[in-house]
């Protein structure tokens, strides 16, 4: 990134995607100043780190682990209930149209899904008339 002319590089280490006003008047300052969102084993924040890159058309990269199942009743893949990892990746993909999956060189949970950002989101979008994103749900065509 440093080398990347894309200056002054920071990392921001927050809660991200909190419902209250302060967290997501924070939320709204990082984006607003990002370049990329980078997510490793985000846990609860996995899907707002998602939805705020789309949202912003940033580029981003997450390394789901943990599914939450019973948290998240609302993920849908093909469906039914989002309970695996793979359901998980599924769903973050349907998220983001456009997004793509690539395996990491490490052991463990090592799937990243990423997105390249830019104008690539609208034209992916256009593209995923199957995809339901309504009320937080969204549910894969079969």
């Amino acid at each position: 990134m440093r080398r990347s002319s894309c200056a002054p590089f920071a990392v921001h280490r927050c809660f991200f995607g909190g419902e209250d006003a302060e967290s997501a008047a924070t939320t709204a300052r990082l984006l607003s100043r990002a370049c990329l969102i980078i997510g490793m084993h985000p846990d609860e924040a996995t899907d707002a780190i998602v939805q705020g890159a789309v949202a912003a058309r940033l580029p981003f990269a997450v390394v789901p682990c943990c599914v939450f199942a019973r948290r998240f009743t609302l993920r849908r893949v093909r469906g039914r209930a989002c309970t695996t990892h793979e359901d998980l990746c599924d769903y973050l993909q349907a998220l983001s149209p456009g997004s793509r999956r690539a395996v990491l060189p490490f052991a463990g949970k090592n799937v990243v899904i990423y997105h390249l950002g830019g104008s690539d989101y609208a034209a992916a979008a256009e593209e995923c008339g199957e995809c339901d994103l309504e009320g937080g749900a969204v549910t894969l065509p079969v």
